[in-house]
């Protein structure tokens, strides 16, 4: 791989290297490493409007990394190496995005000891991955035969099948062997000895051999260097003493003694794995003894650095779990500020528990990396330190605030509801300066007052606390924290009606500087809940791309509120954009899983309410009657909380009784409780709420055949959703719904109320509705793209969505967005109508 990458940059070609380590299974880390890459090829690529564009939108590292390699043709090779060290699935997710995206003029070069999965199947079938194992990259006896004799030793075949399979071909051991033979150490005479040894037998020798060559000082510079896991001038000036370090590393690049340079300012430097386990065992016959100390002076220079994360490492193996524990200590308020959570609990599980005990604000760290991470019974361990420590002396009576703040959102994760309503009133927002932790600290309790006050229903208290939330955080530098407020400002916008500022602000915040990074655990609640802005307003395509992406990080990371909304808006989206789909089915497979896996009963409730609401539209009435008695739906019985909860304000236990009745013979019943219902949401001006209730009263008058009451409070909801946009709403009702409104079509309208009716009807494709008020969309008003032309004759072909996307090298989340452009244009409902008109227009 370092052959081929000198020979590219030789030619001129545009390149990018990554070495992947241990820490980088953290996916902010993770993310950062494919910006850094993303900066390596952006000189490269037309500077002055790449580097604008990454400037002003903020872009995430994959789109920055798919924009930038779409503004060129040129030839682009990416080397990833030490890819076995990449195991967290969100990563290993990003990065098949990113090669399923990526244009044919792009070339991955992977570097890996183990075989990641996304190599196999599709990829490998369809000749996009080809995979180099070790038996290709070894040498054939042929091959060694050829190497020897061009280094002046002439021998048999026989003598090189015989070193081949001693050495296993290995391109590695055979470069040692040029080196002994520069050293004027092996001839013809002595190499039928080394043949006749193991394997490693053979590497230390020559190794030695090759040693032999250098003077004493460079071999003790070697041994001492050799614990290092990456090497630089001062670095080793600190460890060896020695003051021309970055003079000696250079000099041994250049003799090629498997010390390669690993940035291309030739600052860092790396021993080949072979040469440094050969180095580490002499060092331990010499200076064993040494071994801790070293490792100490490493530690201290990388903190002298500010390079926490060695420094940290370097401590470890210096066995100083004193200085590892102040080190992560120090750092881990910063960690949690930039949700590298999973960086805190491994490194943690790295120390002595007794040694985080007794650190409160590793402790404090801990507690919350384990609680957002969603180890929420583990979580209970450091927070109970965090209280023993507090209470065992007066040092830490600072951190109380911050701990009590700690223990309510572990009441709200945990679903503890009563505890959390207890709690929340007894805690005060402070904005006085204060170290970054408790401004950490007072950003969460900001965002913890406005879910307190979403659930009460007080959404313009609730924007208000999430506002000052989202201040505190870009004081204490959390985009942690921030990220939540904005979501929960666009929360509240949207149940007082106002999803078009909710969905301004979501994307700014996916935009920003502070929360950049897609697939980071910071944005997770953003996407989410952006995700259902876009499902609200209609856009499916935008909203199914949105969360498949993250649906991942959003599983792992976010509480329960987060999860019904993403769940439950994906696996409509995927329905409406693909009727004959089963994507959505699987989808809420999925979520139950993750549901019945965590014990979370709200989200079992949450998607057995989605099984009755797609039983219903669609006729199966015994087994929506079925799964409501299983969750006794039929009684009308209010909670004793007096609180909604935010996220299921439109699909909640009432909701799903009232539909229930209007399908099942009691759409008096419904009316009743529609009343009710009604009444609560003009006294705390839920207009989202409001505007379900109305469509189902709709619906109730219906089912009683009272048509013009049934159309008159359609036409209250949808006067009131046309301005905001709430097109989902009504789509999600299914065709009973979609009549209604093809009905009042019909009638005088402003010009806001016929133009949304149009966007719903055109969205509402999906069911089949046996009227002819569609008629009007029957015209090709619109000409399909280049693009859309494309994917059309691949329709016509007979492809699939995810065919016609290896074809395209593309997403099936794009060719879904242009298939509904199509469905649109040609005003059609099916990929059968879709083909038939085509042909008809003769566009294909």
């Amino acid at each position: 791989m370092q052959q081929l990458y000198d020979q590219f940059a030789k030619d001129g070609s545009i390149t990018g290297w990554l070495t992947f380590e241990e820490s980088d299974n953290d996916i902010s880390r993770f993310n950062t490493l494919l910006s850094v890459l993303f900066h390596q090829i952006a000189d490269d690529i037309n500077v002055g409007n790449f580097k604008q564009t990454t400037q002003m939108s903020g872009r995430s590292a994959i789109e920055n990394l798919l924009q930038s390699l779409a503004i060129t043709t040129k030839p682009i090779s990416l080397f990833l190496d030490e890819f076995q060290m990449v195991t967290d699935t969100i990563s290993l997710s990003l990065i098949t995005t990113l090669i399923e995206r990526c244009p044919p003029n792009v070339t991955f070069y992977i570097g890996t000891r183990a075989i990641p999965d996304f190599t196999r199947g599709r990829f490998l079938i369809g000749g996009r991955v080809k995979l180099v194992d070790a038996e290709q990259l070894s040498f054939s006896t042929e091959e060694v035969e050829e190497f020897l004799r061009l280094v002046g030793l002439d021998i048999s075949s026989i003598e090189a099948n015989s070193f081949r399979e001693q050495t296993g071909g290995w391109p590695a051991v055979l470069q040692l062997l040029q080196l002994a033979l520069k050293g004027g150490r092996v001839d013809r005479g002595t190499l039928s000895a080394w043949i006749s040894g193991s394997e490693s037998e053979l590497a230390d020798y020559l190794a030695d051999n090759a040693m032999q060559g250098l003077s004493p000082e460079k071999i003790e510079f070697l041994l001492m260097t050799s614990l290092l896991p990456r090497l630089s001038a001062p670095l080793c000036s600190a460890i060896t003493g020695v003051e021309n370090s970055q003079e000696i590393l250079e000099d041994l690049v250049s003799k090629g003694l498997f010390v390669r340079v690993v940035d291309t300012q030739k600052k860092w430097f790396k021993y080949h794995s072979l040469f440094a386990e050969y180095l580490k065992a002499e060092f331990n016959k010499v200076y064993a003894i040494q071994k801790q100390k070293l490792h100490f002076k490493a530690a201290n220079w990388f903190y002298s650095q500010g390079m926490m994360n060695d420094a940290f490492l370097q401590a470890i193996e210096a066995e100083d779990f004193e200085m590892a524990a102040d080190i992560l200590a120090e750092w881990s308020p910063k960690l949690i500020c930039n949700a590298r959570l999973q960086t805190i609990d491994h490194w943690c599980s790295l120390l002595p528990r007794e040694v985080i005990s007794e650190r409160a604000i590793l402790c404090w760290s801990l507690a919350w990396a384990r609680l957002f991470f969603l180890h929420r019974e583990s979580a209970q361990e450091p927070l109970n330190w965090l209280i023993t420590r507090i209470a065992s002396s007066d040092e830490y009576q600072e951190m109380q605030v911050s701990t009590n703040i700690l223990k309510c959102c572990y009441a709200f994760v945990n679903n503890e509801r009563e505890l959390f309503s207890m709690m929340l009133p007894q805690l005060q927002i402070e904005t006085k300066d204060m170290p970054d932790y408790q401004v950490f600290g007072m950003s969460a309790l900001g965002n913890l007052s406005a879910i307190y006050h979403l659930r009460a229903k007080n959404f313009v208290i609730a924007n208000e606390h999430a506002n000052l939330a989202l201040s505190l955080s870009e004081k204490g530098n959390a985009a942690f924290s921030g990220a939540y407020a904005v979501a929960l400002m666009s929360i509240a916008l949207m149940q007082s009606g106002e999803l078009d500022l909710a969905l301004k602000k979501l994307k700014a915040g996916l935009h920003s500087k502070e929360i950049r990074i897609q697939g980071s655990l910071s944005t997770a609640p953003l996407s989410a809940t952006y995700g259902q802005a876009q499902y609200e307003a209609g856009n499916f395509v935008e909203a199914e791309s949105q969360l498949r992406d993250t649906i991942d990080t959003i599983s792992k990371t976010l509480p329960t509120e987060w999860l019904i909304a993403a769940y439950i808006s994906l696996a409509r989206s995927s329905e409406f954009n693909d009727k004959e789909s089963n994507d959505a089915m699987e989808i809420l497979v999925n979520a139950e899983k993750l549901a019945f896996d965590r014990k979370d009963d709200r989200l079992v409730g949450a998607l057995r309410r989605e099984h009755i609401r797609r039983a219903l539209i669609k006729g199966n009435l015994h087994e929506a009657k079925l799964l409501a008695d299983s969750m006794s739906l039929t009684k009308n019985e209010r909670g004793s909380l007096h609180c909604y909860h935010f996220t299921e304000g439109c699909d909640d236990e009432v909701i799903c009784r009232v539909r229930l009745n209007i399908y099942t013979g009691s759409a008096n019943l419904a009316l009743k409780e529609l009343e009710y219902e009604i009444g609560l949401a003009d006294e705390c001006e839920w207009l989202r709420r409001k505007i379900k209730l109305l469509i189902l009263k709709s619906m109730a008058y219906d089912a009683l055949q009272d048509l013009s009451k049934a159309r008159e409070q359609m036409l209250l909801a949808i006067d009131l959703a046309a301005p905001r946009n709430f097109m989902a709403t009504f789509i999600e009702e299914g065709s009973v719904c979609i009549s209604l409104i093809e009905g009042i079509s019909r009638q005088i309208l402003s010009a806001c109320s016929r133009r949304f009716i149009e966007r719903v009807l055109e969205g509402a494709s999906i069911y089949e509705i046996k009227d002819n008020s569609l008629a009007a969309y029957s015209t090709l008003i619109e000409l399909p793209t280049k693009r859309e032309l494309e994917i059309l004759t691949l329709v016509v072909e007979g492809a699939s969505n995810t065919e016609i996307a290896d074809r395209l090298f593309v997403t099936a989340n794009t060719v879904k967005f242009h298939m509904k452009n199509l469905y649109s244009k040609l005003a059609v409902n099916n990929r059968v109508k879709l083909i038939t008109t085509a042909i008809h227009l003769g566009l294909v």
